[in-house]
């Protein structure tokens, strides 16, 4: 049947469509529909935790190993910065080595944010009126032309000193 609106659907509710769709009886979903994936979901919970601690990366975080990989150099650099014990002999001071850090941990948060759909990455030919309002449209901050500068600028401070980057 093809329904024009919510209203002409709900017409058709059973007893049972009615009382399982209160607010009150969301347990009550969640059990109905997600109960027969909780033992495998504790397995693949487990076996993920487990594959994470022998090699760093689990099956689970290669469906999105961009999101994983940034998220985890993002941290990773926040943690560098905060406990540095020394730097790189070409940099005058630690001052200068946690400047660079900084960069390269505000591109990786700001790749997260891309790919989240939260932020807008455009090239000087993809700038246009109408992708920018399409961005406005769905609240997505398109970064400026100063901002995409200092993003490409991270990447190249990541390629640049990524065997640099020990403590």
């Amino acid at each position: 049947m093809n329904y024009k609106s919510i209203e002409e659907l709900r017409k058709h509710y059973t007893w049972w469509d009615n009382f399982i769709l209160q607010d009150s009886m969301s347990w009550l979903r969640w059990l109905i529909y997600n109960l027969p994936d909780v033992p495998i979901d504790i397995y693949n919970t487990i076996k993920w935790f487990i594959q994470r601690g022998k090699r760093g990366y689990s099956e689970n975080d290669t469906w999105g190993f961009n999101y994983y990989l940034s998220d985890v150099i993002s941290n990773g650099i926040k943690d560098l910065k905060s406990n540095l014990n020394g730097y790189p002999m070409n940099y005058k001071s630690i001052k200068n080595w946690k400047l660079i850090l900084t960069e390269i941990q505000w591109t990786f948060d700001i790749a997260n944010k891309i790919m989240k759909r939260e932020y807008s990455y455009l090239t000087s030919k993809q700038r246009t009126k109408k992708i920018i309002n399409f961005n406005k449209q769905y609240d997505i901050h398109t970064m400026t032309k100063t901002e995409c500068k200092r993003y490409r600028n991270g990447w190249r401070l990541f390629q640049k000193h990524y065997m640099d980057i020990w403590d």
